[in-house]
């Protein structure tokens, strides 16, 4: 299966985009979330930036609860569970993901986006079109049972 999200932006003005897909599994325990990412964005209260980590990761273990941001160095996310492997693309060439396990057992929201938390602010991924111009970004999400 597939699924595809086309966003296009002809406006002037400031802007990231995000999009907040979730996704169950039978156990995150036995499951494995992996991107490559030298960049954690470490956030703190009202998820504002505390700083920036250097990391060397291809994924993270799903043991604890996240509200995790990091810096893609390649725009491929692969989430594989028992039941289905999924792989998130994106068509912009740099971008983040927003990793959050909410309240609820065995669901994680994957959230790629083409900024930070308050980069209005830090301008971290903000953009800004100039009169005339148009911005695409397409998600692509391929999901393959096992």
């Amino acid at each position: 299966s597939k699924l595809e999200i086309k966003y296009t932006i002809s406006l002037h003005f400031p802007f990231t985009i995000g999009w907040h897909p979730y996704f169950s599994s039978t156990s995150l325990e036995e499951s494995q979330l992996n991107f490559r990412s030298k960049k954690r964005i470490v956030l703190g209260q009202r998820n504002l930036i505390d700083a920036i980590e250097t990391v060397n990761e291809t994924g993270i273990v799903l043991n604890r609860a996240y509200d995790d941001c990091w810096l893609l160095e390649e725009q491929k996310i692969y989430f594989e569970t028992p039941r289905y492997h999924m792989e998130l693309t994106s068509s912009e060439p740099s971008g983040f993901v927003q990793i959050y396990t909410p309240p609820k057992p065995n669901v994680i929201a994957i959230e790629p986006t083409t900024g930070v938390p308050d980069s209005f602010n830090n301008k971290i991924g903000l953009k800004e079109l100039m009169p005339n111009e148009t911005y695409t970004i397409i998600w692509t999400i391929k999901v393959n049972s096992k």
